[in-house]
């Protein structure tokens, strides 16, 4: 008999849950090891990232359990650090738990503050005037937003871009 995780007694009557978490327990840590591997080899982690975001998303409908918008939300602010990672930022959430409101919702990308949105539908005027009033003078506001099965956007504005261009001088841009 397998020891129930709720109450660490061997019962019957919870085997079937406890079996299929630890089965689950051992698939996550099969794919953690492919992330590993990927990040070895040099995959870009945003298709690990979002397979894996599905993936949670999936065993949450099966236990009868949903993803809120605010998991969704946390969720995209994490994947959306680990992918900002894979670009050599050391980047992580912000502290949104704490209470402190105004911070950015990704932090560790100097000089821009992140506003992270995982939506089907966004009102880019609203997160774009989130990302303004939050932002502190010398950051730039810029909101990062994806949908479902869709790559990762930013959106700022106009002088914003303006201001990178020039900064970028007469180098052709190129796409990464």
């Amino acid at each position: 008999m397998i020891e129930c995780i709720n109450c660490a007694e061997r019962h019957p009557a919870c085997q079937d849950s406890c079996k299929r978490f630890l089965e689950d327990k051992a698939q996550r840590n099969e794919k953690a090891e492919r992330i590993r591997k990927a990040k070895a080899s040099d995959k870009l982690a945003s298709d690990v990232a979002i397979s894996l975001y599905n993936e949670r998303r999936r065993k949450a409908n099966r236990y009868g359990g949903c993803m809120n918008s605010r998991n969704k939300g946390a969720a995209g602010e994490r994947e959306l650090a680990a992918v900002l990672r894979e670009y050599g930022f050391n980047t992580r959430r912000g502290q949104q738990y704490c209470g402190a409101n105004g911070d950015a919702d990704v932090v560790g990308l100097p000089g821009v503050h992140i506003e992270c949105k995982r939506v089907e539908k966004l009102n880019i005027d609203n997160a774009i005037e989130q990302a303004i009033s939050d932002s502190k003078n010398n950051e730039m506001p810029a909101v990062f937003h994806r949908k479902n099965r869709k790559k990762w956007l930013v959106t700022i504005s106009l002088e914003d871009f303006m201001k990178l261009y020039k900064e970028k001088g007469n180098e052709s841009i190129q796409r990464v």
